[in-house]
């Protein structure tokens, strides 16, 4: 699969539950641990693709680049295109929840049901790591295609 690595969703999604709001610098901590944490378990290069979040952009990466000098491992960030939920892991789970919990729901529900079955569903886990690692190949062709219909005449 080309070094793609999936990353615990979870992980990040508790990690800024700690937080009062995910600014540029929370952000840039969440990724300088999550680089100590790689290059600990022996990876020296990363690409991490990102939304074009406000978080994600320049000043994000100038305070990870900060927090990450002494680290021997490497991150490059790549940037979705704008609208390209297709190339975005977290959309699949987003689309499942929403297929799964939403759609057709009884509408006798109250609010609070409904977000107590979606957080039960998240706690346990979304997708399991080969759900995953399908998805992502799924990714991988997808930027492959375009890819190669940039370069056809």
């Amino acid at each position: 699969m080309n070094g793609l690595l999936a990353i615990n969703l979870l992980t990040a999604a508790c990690f800024f539950s700690t937080v009062d709001r995910a600014n540029a610098k929370a952000v840039a901590a969440y990724m300088a641990e999550l680089a100590q944490d790689l290059q600990a378990q022996g990876y020296s290069r990363v690409t991490l693709f990102l939304d074009r979040n406000p978080t994600h952009l320049q000043a994000m990466q100038a305070e990870y680049e900060q927090l990450t000098a002494p680290l021997v491992l490497r991150m490059r960030f790549v940037h979705f295109a704008p609208y390209s939920p297709a190339l975005n892991l977290v959309e699949y789970g987003i689309h499942w929840l929403r297929q799964t919990y939403l759609h057709q729901a009884d509408c006798g529900q109250s609010l609070l049901e409904v977000r107590e079955r979606l957080e039960a569903s998240v706690g346990r886990g979304i997708f399991n790591t080969e759900q995953i690692t399908n998805i992502l190949v799924h990714i991988e062709r997808l930027i492959e295609d375009k890819q190669t219909a940039k370069l056809s005449p």
